[in-house]
């Protein structure tokens, strides 16, 4: 089975943003993040809080860089590779960091996401009999009650 590469989500948290005037989001940190971010990489929408403490940077459709204290996320679409959106990722990050000082960082999570064929290109047989291996006669009355709304 061919696994194809997706996206990538990349977030932590920066539990020391926000908490001194060092260290505090405002609009002009990330005027100077989006500068630089968008030097580099294609985003072509910024959306600021309206209080100006976070922010969105918008690209191609799935791909966003979020900047909400304490969570930092830059998500991906993987065209050209994994390993080029993981770089993208963190670089994004460092910049981040190097413009709010951000030191401190804590629950780093990655999430890849991959699509694969449908084994014998029926997706529904698939999950019907392999994932939640049950029958069509196990499930008429669970099809039933969805398609009447009783679900």
């Amino acid at each position: 089975m061919d696994l194809i590469p997706k996206a990538l989500v990349v977030g932590l948290f920066a539990p020391t943003l926000n908490v001194s005037d060092q260290t505090r989001v405002t609009t002009d940190k990330i005027n100077r993040i989006w500068t630089e971010v968008t030097a580099t990489y294609r985003y072509g929408q910024l959306v600021l809080a309206a209080d100006g403490s976070g922010c969105q940077f918008v690209g191609t459709e799935g791909s966003s860089v979020t900047i909400q204290p304490p969570l930092l996320q830059v998500q991906d679409v993987i065209e050209l590779g994994p390993r080029q959106s993981h770089d993208k990722a963190q670089s994004i990050l460092k910049m981040i960091a190097r413009h709010l000082g951000a030191s401190d960082f804590f629950n780093l999570g990655i999430k890849h996401v991959y699509h694969a064929p449908a084994p014998h290109g029926d997706g529904r047989a698939a999950v019907l009999h392999r994932i939640l291996s049950k029958s069509e006669d196990e499930l008429a009355n669970f099809s039933r009650a969805v398609r009447s709304g009783g679900v």
